[in-house]
């Protein structure tokens, strides 16, 4: 029988991460606000999902929905007024965006310390260099779900796809996992995947 390695790592690491809350006084106040730009289905069911594993370890999550023709400047303000909210303590814009709102220029908004999916510049830059931060998330548990896996990946050889540093949000993720990979010396090859 098939076995899904990553049902089981996901439920072992909420045990551990909703320990941690419990440890916190008030954890009850920890607040992830998310923002969905549009009406993306896959992203809307991969926040509905995220919504679920907040509620799992004890953290309220809210959405905030934004309508596709909004402003990017209407985006931004809507990010600065979460900024300042001291009752929230991360946030995470859904990524993909429509196409007249700059994905950079929304991440460089997010204050780096709410800055859950660790995409600000500042954090992949602290993150590049070794140094404390938050890590881009889905590179991270990519990396997590390989080792709890049993996966050697010192000396391994992996493909990396949609590795290209540009603005659709796969080529991000994948150039990201790749600075993971060089902790562990991985001889990788990064292969670039079409829109």
């Amino acid at each position: 029988t098939e076995t899904d390695y990553g049902s089981f790592i996901a439920s072992e690491y909420e045990v551990r991460v909703s320990g941690r809350f419990f440890d916190v006084d008030d954890f009850m106040y920890r607040i992830h606000r998310q923002v969905l730009v549009g009406d993306d289905e896959a992203s809307r069911i991969y926040l509905a999902a995220k919504h679920k594993a907040c509620s799992e370890v004890g953290m309220r999550s809210e959405q905030v929905d934004l309508p596709s023709f909004i402003t990017e400047g209407e985006v931004l303000a809507t990010i600065r007024r979460l900024n300042r909210d001291p009752e929230i303590h991360g946030i995470i814009v859904q990524l993909p965006l429509p196409r007249h709102i700059s994905e950079l220029d929304v991440q460089t908004t997010i204050d780096p310390r709410k800055d859950v999916d660790g995409l600000h510049p500042l954090n992949v830059g602290l993150m590049v260099r070794g140094e404390p931060s938050f890590p881009p998330a889905t590179p991270y548990g990519i990396v997590e779900l390989l080792l709890r896996s049993g996966v050697e990946l010192e000396g391994a050889e992996i493909v990396v796809a949609g590795g290209a540093l540009r603005r659709t949000d796969g080529g991000l993720v994948g150039e990201l996992t790749t600075h993971f990979f060089e902790q562990f010396k991985v001889d990788y090859a990064v292969i670039g995947v079409s829109a």
